[in-house]
């Protein structure tokens, strides 16, 4: 039992450490499931036969069984250890006022303060590449948006290239430098990313106008704000747990059960529907407090898994595809970059006709008209790679959807090319007579392996070199490192 114990618990780990290696036996592909798991499997049942054939006494038996025990207890503070020192100081992060600079000034309560909606929409990219990389004209979403009063910034991109940062900067109206001077450049702790998402700089200054701080969960640990004032949830699983499964053998079984089972995998695609759908009924939900409320929603979507198809029905697909992006799912196991952005452009169409029934119901159900952010934290990412830039096309990961609704209309100061991180400026010096000053536009990449080192892309996103990329992507139907 006890080296069950150790190879069970170890399995996802270990499933991690070599997932990104080439495997193939000639022209055929392997998964790391493939191999890993019988070599497992065929190591417990060789550890069990030595145990029982041994002619030892039950003392010894025991003996062996607790060594493999305290064996399982010596992994894991070996890694718990190993852990505490690359991120010594990360649990002890703390949010200050000055962390980021000075506020801009002190707000004004205006006599009827707007609700604010800040609506995070995965992975939606702009119209330009909508229509250039997937063949999808976005137009008439956008002319919906501008008859709504939004101000659309045809030319936007994400300041970074990663979900918890890009929101981070954003809520922050900051770059997140200062992070990295306290966390370190080679931490793999998104703590204090985590920390000053949730304890962000727009929530703390609106909670002084009166704002109570309403969050909704998404169903991603890193954007799942559990501390808010109000945390609306449907109780469903989420990240957590899903974590649970992927660090442990039952990841495996849990796989084959979504590909060879299909009440399991329907399961799954339902559970991601409904997150999706509450996401979308409870936002226009909001607007009966008596207080004013900012409100926080992070849907995932357009983004994978692809649940709906373009009229919202469910969607034709043999094998459940998990929360992962486009260059984990785009390979020999998986999809090709044609289906995959196939299956994108269905889910967009069915969001699309969403969002905007959730505009008209925010503005008819807002006793005064709001402030909503409709906005992409990073494009699709078809033709983009997490681990390599040189395997990346710019344009398609930064240039995102930006739209934004002041309560008399478009805004007087979004601008065309306008980039995230001035969202809260605009909306706290147009509204609240801040004296925020708006902050040169910068893009970053930011590799998976090391979340606190930041490349600058400003320059290079959509150059000749990025383009050349774009056309050596396009002509492969997977990414050539797998």
């Amino acid at each position: 039992m006890s080296v069950f114990i150790v190879l069970f618990s170890s399995y996802g780990h270990l499933h991690a450490a070599f997932y990104a290696l080439p495997v193939s036996i000639g022209s055929f592909p392997f998964g790391v499931h493939t191999i890993l798991f019988p070599l497992s499997a065929a190591l417990l049942l060789l550890l069990s036969l030595a145990v029982l054939r041994r002619k030892r006494s039950f003392f010894d038996l025991t003996r062996i069984l607790n060594a493999a025990a305290l064996m399982l207890i010596i992994m894991t503070l070996v890694r718990i250890g190993a852990f505490m020192i690359e991120n010594r100081g990360a649990e002890r992060f703390e949010v200050d006022a000055e962390l980021f600079g000075p506020d801009g000034g002190p707000l004004e309560r205006p006599e009827a303060p707007p609700n604010i909606y800040y609506i995070v929409l995965d992975a939606y990219p702009r119209a330009d590449n909508l229509k250039e990389l997937y063949g999808y004209d976005n137009g008439p979403f956008l002319e919906f948006l501008a008859s709504r009063g939004f101000s659309v910034a045809e030319r936007a991109t994400t300041n970074y290239s990663r979900t918890i940062h890009s929101l981070s900067s954003s809520l922050n109206s900051a770059y997140l430098d200062p992070i990295v001077l306290r966390a370190g450049e080679e931490s793999t702790n998104l703590k204090p990313l985590r920390v000053v998402l949730e304890e962000n700089r727009a929530r703390r200054l609106l909670s002084t106008l009166g704002y109570r701080f309403v969050a909704i969960r998404s169903g991603f640990q890193n954007t799942d704000l559990v501390n808010a004032d109000i945390y609306l949830t449907p109780g469903r699983r989420g990240e957590f747990e899903a974590a649970l499964i992927r660090t442990t053998a039952a990841s495996p079984v849990y796989s084959w059960l979504l590909r060879v089972s299909d009440r399991a995998a329907d399961a799954e695609r339902a559970n991601d529907r409904r997150r999706i759908e509450y996401i979308l009924d409870a936002l226009p939900r909001t607007a009966r407090y008596e207080f004013p409320v900012f409100v926080f929603a992070h849907i995932i979507a357009p983004h994978p898994p692809f649940v709906f198809d373009a009229e919202g029905g469910e969607v034709e697909d043999g094998r459940y595809r998990a929360f992962k992006s486009a260059n984990d799912l785009i390979h020999p196991e998986g999809m090709t970059r044609e289906r995959y952005a196939r299956l994108f452009v269905d889910q967009l169409v069915y969001l699309n006709g969403r969002v905007m029934a959730l505009v008209d119901s925010l503005l008819a159900a807002s006793k005064v008209p709001p402030v909503i952010v409709l906005r992409g934290d990073h494009g699709p990412g078809t033709f983009f790679h997490h681990s390599r830039l040189d395997l990346s096309y710019l344009g398609d990961r930064m240039a995102i959807l930006y739209a934004i609704r002041l309560p008399d209309g478009p805004s007087r100061l979004c601008y065309d090319s306008m980039t995230p991180v001035n969202t809260f400026p605009i909306i706290f010096d147009e509204i609240f007579g801040g004296r925020f000053e708006l902050r040169e536009d910068r893009n970053y990449y930011v590799g998976r392996e090391h979340p606190y080192r930041f490349i600058e892309v400003t320059d290079l996103i959509g150059d000749r070199g990025d383009r050349d990329r774009l056309r050596e992507l396009q002509g492969l139907d997977y990414y050539p490192d797998r």
